[in-house]
């Protein structure tokens, strides 16, 4: 199995990253953000592939739709997800 060079998750890796780099917040909870949230999107990641593969091996008609359309909007929407989270409830609002 080859995973190609766009499939790997990194441009979900990539969109959280500079969100929450660019996001006004202190140094100490940008990294509390990266520290969770890059591995989380790193076993999501595994999932993904994992399940893609056993799609590939039993269902291979349905493989690109799960490829483009359900694990791509998955886990770019995670990343997402984690961001709005990480925002609202571990980066302090000033006063």
């Amino acid at each position: 199995m080859l995973v190609g060079n766009g499939c790997n998750g990194a441009w979900a890796h990539l969109i959280f990253l500079a969100s929450v780099l660019a996001y006004p917040a202190t140094w100490k909870e940008k990294l509390l953000g990266l520290a969770v949230g890059q591995p989380v999107l790193v076993v999501l990641n595994v999932v993904r592939v994992v399940s893609l593969f056993i799609i590939g091996v039993y269902a291979p008609t349905i493989f690109r739709a799960a490829h483009v359309y359900v694990w791509q909007f998955l886990i770019i929407g995670f990343a997402m997800l984690m961001l709005f989270v990480w925002a609202d409830q571990f980066v302090r609002r000033p006063a």
